[in-house]
């Protein structure tokens, strides 16, 4: 009759590296913006229509440093209307967030630019998956649908885009989603997704409409390929990785082995 054979400390450690090997990837995220810091006076700032543009630099969380916001009011842009940045918590949601108002008059077009002020951002984003919005609107398409953008610029100039359309008419609350633009359709596009030098999301809303936007940021499968800003700024930086996960069937088995160790050990 066999007797069982304590594993020795090089086939135990082993075990557990060739464990590791087959757990789930480790995810990565860059943080383009969440909207946690602001130069504006007190906990944010407000744009309306008697301003388009308001580009705000030295903000160390996010992407490349510099956030420039504008706003094509169209021709008898709502005096409600506006765009508003809260730093803190507002309406249930997280810390952080851009409101989107619409007002009752014609909807707006709002833009978000990351281009580390014109210097370019230097960003690879060949190894990376996605890039996520964290989205949230009181209603999506009741009149007209919804429309996000993204833009991807790279250091040629040469440009791409994908949109993604929320709603085609009836009145529909999504409440907070994450909505991402794959970056598999941009590496078909012609763009050089090792050097991107630009960020840009747009968003036409509905009638009456008012939407918000918390944390975007760039999502990858390989925390190693997640890319890098080459402006030399925290928000490029900002990557938190998760620790590979060991399977829950490598956790029994390697307990079974300490076990039956233990119960070895007694027997002598």
């Amino acid at each position: 009759m066999s007797s069982f054979q304590i594993p020795s400390t090089k086939t135990f450690l082993a075990g557990i590296a060739a464990l590791a090997a087959a757990s789930p990837a480790a995810a990565a995220f860059i943080v383009i913006d969440d909207f946690t810091e602001t130069q504006g006076p007190g906990a944010g700032w407000s744009l309306r229509g008697s301003s388009s543009v308001s580009v705000e630099t030295g903000l160390g969380s996010v992407l490349g440093g510099t956030r420039a916001v504008s706003a094509d009011w169209g021709a008898a842009p709502d005096p409600r209307a506006g765009l508003r940045l809260y730093t803190g918590t507002r309406f249930n949601g997280p810390t952080g967030a851009l409101m989107y108002s619409a007002g009752a008059g014609t909807p707006f077009t709002a833009r978000l630019t990351y281009d580390a002020g014109g210097a370019g951002l230097g960003l690879d984003l060949s190894g990376s998956d996605a890039v996520s919005v964290l989205f949230d609107a009181d209603h999506v398409g009741f009149r007209t649908p919804n429309t996000l953008e993204l833009i991807l610029s790279d250091a040629t100039s040469a440009n791409a885009s994908s949109s993604i359309s929320l709603g085609s008419g009836g009145y529909s609350a999504i409440g907070w989603t994450d909505l991402q633009f794959d970056l598999a359709a941009y590496a078909t596009s012609g763009i050089d997704l090792t050097s991107i030098s630009s960020i840009t999301l747009s968003y036409t809303g509905d009638y009456s409409n008012d939407a918000f936007f918390d944390t975007i940021g760039i999502v990858s499968t390989d925390a190693s390929t997640g890319g890098d800003s080459g402006a030399g700024t925290s928000g490029g930086d900002d990557v938190v990785a998760q620790a590979p996960i060991i399977a829950p069937l490598g956790l029994m088995a390697l307990g079974g082995l300490g076990m039956a160790a233990v119960r070895r050990r007694r027997r002598r």
